[in-house]
């Protein structure tokens, strides 16, 4: 890696491979939920992901690059996170807000990556790569924003309600 466009295909690449773990592992996160809402959010959230991944394609192949065979070890570490808690015999409601605040790490990791991708491509003065990572952007951040309200106006009230805080 020897310039900034490098570096900018080398992060197109680390989060090609962590959106592609994420879309493998949506469906199974997505049937563990117990809260309606949840689930559903978690659902679409594959659709739009399956979407990401297309649109770093074309960037990638904008930049003259292609996905990479590395695994995004960022993305394995949360998704090894949410498999654990699976395993984990909670309770319907903690299951839910353990799921919700894994999605919400998913969420701010994915936010992190395309603010700071869109930051190289318009360095680089590559603008369809950057009108293409904006759009993933706002998927990401309108996301997120769902994600908090779900568990603040009930995932969480309900998980509270099984016992007091300690």
């Amino acid at each position: 890696m020897r310039t900034l466009r490098d570096l900018l295909i080398v992060e197109a690449q680390d989060l090609h491979s962590g959106e592609t773990l994420l879309w493998d592992s949506l469906r199974r996160i997505a049937e563990s939920a117990r809260n309606q809402r949840l689930g559903a959010l978690l659902a679409a959230q594959r659709l739009e992901t399956q979407a990401q991944i297309g649109r770093l394609e074309a960037v990638l192949a904008r930049l003259g690059g292609a996905p990479s065979d590395d695994d995004c070890e960022a993305m394995e570490g949360i998704i090894a996170q949410a498999e654990e808690l699976m395993e984990d015999d909670l309770p319907g409601e903690i299951m839910d807000a353990a799921l919700a605040v894994t999605a919400i790490k998913v969420k701010h990791f994915e936010i992190a990556s395309y603010r700071a991708l869109l930051a190289l491509a318009e360095a680089c003065g590559e603008s369809e790569p950057a009108r293409l990572l904006r759009e993933s952007l706002a998927e990401e951040w309108r996301a997120v924003a769902e994600l908090d309200a779900i568990a603040a106006q009930d995932i969480h009230l309900r998980a509270a309600q099984l016992a007091p805080a300690g």
